[in-house]
């Protein structure tokens, strides 16, 4: 309720006897959708008025000692002031506070996405806290037109008499009783303990007007309450606050929302994350273990290399296939051949093949026995987490686990680019390119100046983006090597055991006009020679 007309009323009350003949000494902004009236005097040298025009959490509160920030601050209307608080009212039936002063009028408007702070001069001048979405004169002329009251509110006759029980017919004329009023007014009536629906309603404002005020975050909601303390909701409230006046109110509201606002948000972000990592790690490794079981085709491949080098006289370009006898079963098998090589190279092709499936069957068991180590972790932080019950907690999990850190290239850019994503040593992001396309793209489109870029020198293969996301950070020869590593291991080297691989900033690389896709040029390169593979402390996060 903490936006609900009759608190912000009876914060009205409270500030004028509050604030009346205190001087604004300085205005001025420090955080987005706040703004603060300095107030110093002998007693309080930091007392500030806070008001934050935010239209999901619009308030005004006084905070005793306030220390203004040293730097990124904007004062605001310093031509105005000092000025004197002569008079603070509110617009009957509207969420509009104005603060009158001796030099102008500043207005703290709630209306949902119009929701502002507005300064009128004595030449009738408006300025604006945030910019405006109409005109100056279409502002000016709602805030003139209202009419004000200081203090005391009276329930019209026609408010008395209404027994209109349909929340959405009630809000059409009474708009700013507010769905909290609505239903503990529909409560209590319905509990016959008054006898018509107009009483009630004059009763529960005059419990939102001089109750005990308490606050508490509701669970069952998913937000946090300020109600009347004689509410009936409040009685559901667990380990409530409760105070007299609306700034002890405001200020403990502020402070239950952005704890468990944080408390939620991470909440959510780290049960999400744990249901993604652990989905994903599972079906990784069923994947792999299922590839494991297969077994390796190394030897299916060079058998069959073997059969062609033996027949390669029968070879010619330009065949799709071939049959030929198993020399050791003699049985005739169809072998599949590449149309456009040589007789050689389809050879050559198969004897590659073989290699690589070695390669790639050792790395399929290594990071199959590393996701089952991982997974295990995993789980054990997952237990972790379901047993915290702090924000430290949940931060300390979250920056164990590298949340937020770990950036997919297409969140970063509307590009339409196929790339694979791995993680080095928890901390850096390296994405490789899958066709002459994506790697245009990402060396020219997605690759930041101070970005890493690799490709193994000499030879057709993937480029490679190593991210710097701190550009004076410098980043570890090791690390430079891993991904190296990966570049030779996602080009036509990766059989080969060493591979030199070109390296440079991403600033340096450019594309001449005619170039081929996936063609760039180097105005400056550096070379590492490393063994190509997919080091140690690398993880393949994004397929």
């Amino acid at each position: 309720m903490i936006k609900n007309y009759f608190y912000l009323l009876r914060n009205t009350i409270e500030l004028t006897d509050e604030l009346v003949n205190c001087s604004v000494n300085e205005i001025y902004s420090q955080e987005k959708d706040k703004i603060y009236l300095r107030l110093a005097s002998e007693q309080f040298p930091h007392k500030h008025l806070i008001i934050s025009s935010d239209q999901n959490m619009p308030y005004l509160y006084v905070k005793e000692d306030h220390r203004k920030a040293k730097k990124n601050t904007i004062n605001f209307w310093d031509e105005y002031l000092p000025a004197e608080i002569i008079k603070i009212s509110i617009a009957k039936n509207e969420r509009v506070v104005k603060l009158q002063s001796s030099s102008f009028d500043l207005y703290f408007m709630i209306r949902g996405n119009l929701t502002n702070l507005f300064l009128i001069d004595n030449s009738k001048n408006i300025l604006s806290f945030k910019k405006l979405k109409n005109e100056n004169n279409y502002y000016l002329d709602i805030l003139e037109n209202l009419e004000f009251i200081d203090s005391k509110y009276e329930i019209s006759e026609e408010l008395k008499s209404i027994n209109e029980m349909n929340y959405s017919a009630f809000r059409k004329t009474y708009p700013h009783i507010g769905r909290e009023i609505f239903n503990e007014a529909k409560f209590i009536f319905e509990n016959k303990m008054f006898k018509s629906f107009g009483e009630s309603i004059n009763s529960t404002i005059k419990k939102v007007l001089n109750d005990k005020i308490v606050v508490a975050y509701n669970s069952p909601e998913g937000k946090v309450s300020m109600l009347p303390k004689s509410f009936e909701q409040a009685n559901e409230l667990e380990n409530p606050i409760q105070v007299s006046k609306i700034k002890d109110a405001v200020k403990n509201y502020i402070s239950e929302y952005y704890h468990n606002f944080e408390f939620y948000k991470l909440k959510k972000e780290l049960n999400s994350y744990f249901d993604k990592e652990m989905h994903r790690l599972s079906e990784k490794i069923n994947k792999l273990k299922y590839r494991i079981e297969l077994g390796s085709r190394e030897d299916e491949y060079r058998k069959l290399g073997s059969i062609l080098l033996a027949n390669i006289h029968s070879l010619k370009k330009g065949f799709k296939k071939i049959t030929l006898s198993d020399y050791e079963t003699g049985e005739q098998i169809d072998i599949k051949l590449k149309e456009t090589s040589t007789p050689n190279e389809n050879v050559n092709l198969y004897f590659d093949k073989a290699k690589d499936e070695k390669i790639n069957f050792g790395k399929s068991k290594e990071i199959y026995e590393t996701s089952i180590k991982n997974y295990s972790a995993l789980a054990e932080k997952q237990a972790a987490f379901l047993n915290s019950e702090s924000v430290d907690e949940f931060k300390s999990l979250r920056k164990e686990l590298n949340i937020g850190s770990v950036k997919k290239l297409k969140k970063e850019t509307k590009l339409d680019i196929k790339y694979k994503q791995y993680r080095i040593d928890d901390k850096y992001d390296l994405y490789v390119g899958k066709d002459s396309r994506s790697n245009d793209l990402l060396s020219i489109k997605f690759a930041k100046q101070n970005d890493y870029w690799f490709h193994a020198r000499g030879m057709p293969g993937s480029h490679v983006i190593l991210r710097s996301d701190t550009p004076k950070e410098v980043v570890p020869k090791p690390v430079l090597k891993k991904a190296a590593s990966i570049a030779a291991y996602h080009s036509k080297a990766k059989t080969a055991g060493i591979v030199p691989v070109s390296y440079t900033f991403a600033k340096f690389v450019y594309k001449k006009k005619g170039m081929e896709p996936g063609q760039v040029f180097l105005s400056k390169e550096k070379v590492l020679t490393v063994q190509p593979g997919v080091p140690a402390g690398c993880e393949l996060i994004n397929e």
